[in-house]
């Protein structure tokens, strides 16, 4: 089967495309229809005479033509379906400026006239669950006994008083909690409740969206185990 140069320009035709559209916008680091079309073309111009190309062999590369046309297209629409997730989690992520944020983390900051909040989510029943505040030189400034405590999430609240009463001054302490679970102790994970001060977009550690909560590390969306009004 022969095909001529007028012939390769009828299937441009017919495909809806010119020589001059398709150079516009084939990225010259990649095949093109026109690119594609010109290569079955000049195949089917030097094929064997005594061994012609087959129709099916024919309809076979047409169909692996549209095929990898089709992915394009395919990715070109999934490149913006993702434009306009990213641009409707990021108006949902500013709604969230201002909120308090339950999130894993060893430390709190005490800030005067506000006490420090959080939680331990337990993995079992307890029957004793404490929660400790420590300074910065390691030494143990308070300790709430929360006693008996059933599975799943129990809050704490500390005033920011040492045991005699007396207010500690501003700033980061170390909050560590236990429980005796089955007979034995056990540290558990705490849960320090923060605000959400702003939202960072196309972060660095590539999450996309990073919250950064007061006296806290950036944060990603699936590191906030809770939101609270409060």
């Amino acid at each position: 089967m022969n095909i001529n140069n007028d012939s390769a320009e009828s299937i441009y035709a017919n495909l809806g495309y010119t020589r001059e559209q398709e150079s516009n916008r084939v990225d010259e680091s990649g095949l093109g229809q026109a690119d594609f079309l010109e290569l079955m073309t000049a195949q089917m111009n030097n094929q064997d005479p005594t061994a012609p190309m087959e129709n099916t062999e024919f309809l076979s590369q047409m169909a692996q033509f549209s095929t990898v046309k089709g992915i394009t297209e395919l990715q070109t629409a999934f490149g913006s379906l993702a434009g306009s997730l990213t641009s409707n989690q990021s108006l949902q992520a500013s709604s969230m400026v201002g909120q308090k944020a339950l999130i894993p983390a060893s430390t709190a900051q005490l800030v005067e006239g506000e006490p420090v909040r959080g939680g331990v989510e337990l993995p079992a029943s307890t029957t004793g669950l404490s929660v400790s505040f420590s300074n910065g030189l390691g030494e143990v400034v308070r300790r709430l006994e929360l006693g008996i405590q059933g599975e799943g999430m129990t809050d704490f609240e500390w005033d920011g008083l040492d045991a005699d009463g007396n207010p500690l001054p501003p700033g980061s302490y170390q909050v560590t909690a236990d429980a005796m679970i089955d007979g034995s102790a056990q540290s558990l994970e705490t849960l320090v409740e923060g605000r959400i001060e702003s939202v960072t977009l196309g972060a660095a550690n590539g999450s996309g969206l990073q919250f950064n909560v007061a006296g806290q590390r950036g944060i990603g969306f699936s590191d906030i185990v809770q939101l609270r009004s409060r």
